[in-house]
């Protein structure tokens, strides 16, 4: 049996429009991601401390800091 929600949401886009939008902004939420670890970084946070901060491992984060090291990502 299907519950009904307990508030309804006007669906203004359809079902594969919405999809669309989410795989076009994945970029963007990725990028402000790792712009949220490197302040991290720059508060004097421990790359450790910085990953957990944005839920990724200390392996990413080391890598995120040598790809920012290089140049802005």
């Amino acid at each position: 049996m299907e519950r009904r929600p307990e508030k309804e949401v006007v669906k203004w886009l359809t079902l594969e429009e919405l999809n669309e939008e989410i795989r076009s902004r994945k970029v963007c939420a990725e990028v402000l991601r790792k712009l949220f670890f490197v302040k991290e970084l720059y508060k004097g946070a421990a790359v450790l401390k910085a990953a957990k901060e944005v839920g990724v491992s200390k392996v990413i984060g080391y890598v995120w800091v040598e790809k920012w090291n290089k140049e802005v990502f």
